[in-house]
C-alpha cells in the first residue's frame, strides 16, 4: 500500500475564514458558476463518438482557479499573511493505492484521495466521489470550496473532499463494496466525528456510506454513526437529504432571479 500524508498545524480566528468566504461568494460569483458546474465532476461525455471533453485539462486547473478566487477575495480585506498562506495550502493531503481482487480473480489497483483543507471552524466535512476523472487537483479545489461554503452558511465545519479514480458503473456490487471497505481502512486513522466527516457525492450514496460506517466500526471497535453523513433514513439519516442539493440549487436560483428582477419563466438544461 502507498500512502502519502502531509500535515500542517496552525490555528487562527474562525471569523476571518467566514469573512473571506462571504466576500468570495459575492466578489467572484461569475467564477463560482464554473465550479458549481464542475461539481458534477466529469465534463461532457460523448460515448457514441468516443470523445471525452475534460474540463480540467481543456479549460483550466480547478485548484489554480480556487487559488485565484482566494487571491481576489483577500485583496479586499485585511488578512494576515499567515492566514492567507494557510488557506492557500491544505492541512492534510492523503493519497492511497488500493489493490482490489476483482470477481474474475484479477487484481486491479485504484487511486484514492482525501484532502483536508482547513479545520479552523470545526471538523473537516465534505463528500467522496467515485469517478474516472478524479484527481488530486480537483479534490484539493473541492475541499477548499467546502471550507468556504461551510463558512458562508455558518455551520461549525471545515472543508474536506475525497474520492476514488474509478468508473463505478464497470464494477459489480461486490467489487464496489470491497473497494469502499479498502478505502475506509486507509482513511480510518484520519476520519471520525470530531476529525473529518465524509458524505456522499458524485456516484456515491447511502449504501456506500453504510459500508464505510460498518467498516469503520470494525476498526475502532464500536458503531459510530456520526463518522459519515448521508445515511439511509433507517440507519439514522436525515429526511430531505437526498433532494437537498437540487432543492438548494433551485432556492438559490429563485432568490437570484428575484433580487435581479429577472423573469422566472425560463428553461434550463441540467447535466450531472
Amino acid at each position: 500500500m502507498y500512502r502519502h500524508v502531509r500535515q500542517k498545524w496552525l490555528t487562527y480566528s474562525a471569523p476571518h475564514v467566514s469573512h473571506i468566504a462571504r466576500l468570495k461568494s459575492y466578489e467572484t460569483i461569475r467564477s463560482d458558476v464554473n465550479f458549481l458546474c464542475e461539481d458534477t465532476a466529469g465534463g461532457l461525455h460523448l460515448d457514441d463518438e468516443k470523445w471525452v471533453y475534460n474540463a480540467t485539462t481543456m479549460q483550466n486547473n480547478p485548484w489554480e482557479r480556487a487559488q485565484k478566487q482566494l487571491e481576489t477575495a483577500a485583496a479586499h480585506v485585511a488578512i494576515s499573511p499567515e492566514l492567507l498562506k494557510r488557506l492557500q495550502t491544505p492541512d492534510n493531503v492523503i493519497e492511497v493505492s488500493m489493490p482490489i481482487v476483482m470477481d474474475d480473480g484479477r487484481t486491479e489497483t485504484f487511486q484514492g484521495y482525501r484532502v483536508q483543507h482547513n479545520n479552523i471552524r470545526g471538523p473537516y466535512k465534505g463528500g467522496l466521489r467515485y469517478h474516472p476523472n478524479v484527481d488530486m487537483d480537483e479534490v484539493k479545489a473541492l475541499a477548499f470550496w467546502m471550507t468556504m461554503k461551510n463558512a458562508v452558511i455558518g455551520v461549525p465545519f471545515g472543508g474536506g473532499k475525497g474520492g476514488i479514480r474509478v468508473d463505478p458503473k464497470k464494477l459489480s456490487q461486490a467489487e464496489l463494496e470491497r473497494l469502499t471497505r479498502a478505502f475506509t481502512r486507509e482513511l480510518a486513522p484520519h476520519i471520525g466525528p470530531h476529525k473529518d466527516v465524509p458524505a456522499p457525492d458524485v456516484n456515491t450514496n447511502s449504501t456506500i456510506m453504510n459500508w464505510i460506517r460498518t467498516e469503520y466500526a470494525q476498526i475502532v471497535g464500536e458503531d459510530t454513526p456520526a463518522v459519515i453523513t448521508g445515511k439511509a433514513i433507517e440507519h439514522g439519516g436525515s429526511l430531505g437529504r437526498t433532494e437537498a442539493t437540487g432543492l438548494g440549487g433551485f432556492y438559490a436560483l429563485d432568490e437570484y432571479l428575484s433580487k435581479t428582477g429577472q423573469d422566472k419563466n425560463k428553461t434550463a438544461a441540467i447535466q450531472g
